[in-house]
């Protein structure tokens, strides 16, 4: 039988959402200061989901692995969730990228300010190649891999998430209601106050439960509260969500989109209910020419600012709306000079002309990002810089 929910006042959740955005973290860098600050107000928001699409080879993966690799760095306490659909994640690639990032910060900290001048500190031995690895394999700990191979195994994934993070604020909230336990029986001895004998036996009750749990619970009583105390999932990477979304949207249009909107309700609820910072690896389509009037790209169908880039992100519109930010990257001519011999009169396929890649804005559902872009460079495929002419 089905019971009538409970309402709640809306004046006592103000508290609530109040005390979540104080204690929101910062933005989550993509591994680019200057990218963070021109396109994303700061980098990954937390608490938003974002898509970040392009073809094959554009620098999809290297952002979402910088990301990652800049909540390891910065938050020791945080583990992120990776759902890897298309087999292609590589510890290795990610260690490395760790790697070159605690190197770059170890750089910077050589140096501090002193007045006006800036004086270098000596070289100590955490910052030799072989500590940074260790270092970068140490931090992989707080990775969780999860290898799927359909899209209801994505289904599964996101709920296993949804768990490890329900388990988390469950052992959060225990802990907080025994700090406050001890708290008050410390005021109460430290004030020399006698309790009532209806308060002494209630706090002996509660103090005898906290053991019988203790006791009676066992190795499963640990697994669901301790395992993750501490070590809260802040982060949720799909990496490709239309690998297997999209084969099975073309399959079946109706009990595709189902399952995709299903799927994406439930990382929206947790994304906003657990303040995760959500990044969904998407594809590109459109982006081929054809000499069919009928299959031709017409100047409705682009999403870009920029003329000369074809394609949209997959999945259809329904997907990119259902994100908070959604982002693409493209590849475009790095100068005036390039853009000449790549679409000018005397184009053809033996050109040679310099390319960058480019990040841009193509929808933001809370704040004014929408339209803001940036040219980048990747470098061994581990960095992402600011690029400029």
């Amino acid at each position: 039988m089905f019971e009538a929910p409970i309402p709640i006042l809306a004046s006592t959740l103000i508290g609530l959402e109040q005390s979540k955005e104080d204690n929101r973290p910062g933005p989550v860098s993509c591994g680019s200061k200057d990218i963070d600050e021109e396109v994303l107000f700061g980098g990954f928001h937390y608490g938003e989901t974002t898509s970040i699409a392009g073809i094959t080879g554009m620098g999809k993966t290297l952002i979402s692995l910088n990301a990652v690799a800049s909540l390891l760095i910065t938050d020791q306490d945080a583990e992120v969730a990776l759902v890897d659909c298309n087999g292609s994640f590589s510890a290795v690639r990610l260690r490395n990228i760790v790697a070159v990032r605690l190197k770059g910060a170890r750089e910077q900290s050589k140096y501090k300010e002193t007045g006006y001048v800036y004086e270098q500190i000596d070289e100590s031995k955490d910052s030799k190649d072989e500590d940074l690895i260790r270092e970068a394999t140490k931090s992989l700990e707080r990775v969780k891999v999860m290898r799927v191979l359909d899209f209801l195994g994505v289904i599964e994934a996101v709920q296993e998430v949804t768990e490890m993070c329900d388990r988390a604020e469950k052992a959060l909230q225990e802990e907080k209601v025994k700090d406050q336990q001890i708290v008050r029986l410390a005021a109460v001895v430290e004030e020399g106050v006698v309790p009532s004998s209806q308060d002494d036996d209630a706090d002996e009750e509660i103090l005898d439960t906290e053991i019988i749990d203790d006791e009676t619970a066992g190795e499963d009583h640990h697994s669901d509260t301790t395992e993750y105390q501490g070590r809260p999932v802040k982060m949720l990477v799909i990496d490709n969500i239309a690998h297997h979304a999209g084969p099975m949207i073309s399959s079946n249009q109706i009990d595709g989109q189902a399952l995709l909107l299903t799927c994406m309700r439930s990382i929206h609820r947790i994304t906003r209910e657990h303040s995760l910072c959500t990044l969904l690896v998407n594809n590109m389509v459109g982006n081929s020419t054809s000499s069919s009037t009928r299959y031709a790209r017409r100047p409705q169908d682009n999403v870009s600012i920029f003329a000369s880039v074809a394609g949209r992100p997959a999945l259809g519109k329904t997907f990119d709306r259902m994100v908070d930010l959604s982002i693409m990257l493209s590849r475009l001519p790095a100068t005036k000079k390039d853009a000449d011999t790549a679409y000018g009169p005397e184009a053809n396929a033996n050109s040679f002309w310099k390319s960058v890649g480019v990040m841009e804005v193509l929808h933001d559902r809370h704040s004014k990002r929408h339209e803001r872009w940036a040219a980048f460079d990747m470098h061994e495929g581990l960095e992402i810089s600011y690029w400029s002419p």
